[in-house]
């Protein structure tokens, strides 16, 4: 999918303070949309996925895409909860976000850096639901926000963060969100605008 550069934009200040220190350059970001749904990407990120589908990744472009390491967006995400669903299997319901494990139901795996082998082969230990909030988006939409906290098998640990319109069935998910980075991820959904989104 063909994502367009724009342009950098550059902050400004006043004159008392251009004379002595440099105005910050913000960095070079490009904007994104699929299905109608608009973002702001950093410029170093790409897109994986396509209109016939129901789910796209975003990602750093040097990421292998063999796998989500960024974030997955989803539309036309189920409010209903069959047996063994989950957030990862486009079966969010609201009640998932409100439990230790809503995270992701019966995923194995361990997504923390540096993660061993045993890590890879075992399901987490533990989880916990950390955040539960709301994200004002750019078209003045407000998403349900939940952070959760994942301890693994080795004792390592990584956070994940989902971000769901129950309305418009649309659900962006990071499965570890880097500590660096997030940020980055904030900024991501803070720019997502849905007025031209048609379900």
């Amino acid at each position: 999918m063909a994502v367009s550069p724009s342009s950098p934009r550059s902050a400004t200040t006043s004159p008392a303070e251009s004379a002595h220190t440099p105005a910050p350059s913000q960095p070079p970001r490009q904007n994104f949309s699929y299905r109608g749904i608009r973002l702001t990407l950093p410029a170093t990120w790409a897109a994986d996925g396509g209109a016939a589908k129901d789910q796209i990744c975003l990602r750093q472009a040097s990421v292998h895409p063999d796998a989500c390491r960024g974030i997955e967006l989803h539309v036309q995400v189920s409010s209903s909860r069959p047996s063994g669903g989950s957030i990862t299997d486009h079966h969010l319901s609201p009640l998932d976000l409100d439990l230790d494990e809503g995270w992701a139901v019966g995923q194995p795996g361990c997504r923390a850096p540096g993660a061993s082998s045993l890590d890879a082969d075992t399901p987490p230990i533990a989880s916990r639901l950390t955040r539960r909030d709301l994200t004002t988006l750019a078209d003045g939409r407000r998403a349900l926000h939940r952070e959760w906290r994942v301890t693994c098998a080795s004792g390592r640990s990584f956070t994940v963060e989902a971000w769901y319109l129950p309305q418009s069935k649309v659900l962006a998910y990071a499965r570890a969100v880097p500590l660096a980075e997030r940020d980055v991820y904030a900024r991501i959904i803070g720019s997502m605008d849905l007025r031209d989104y048609r379900r």
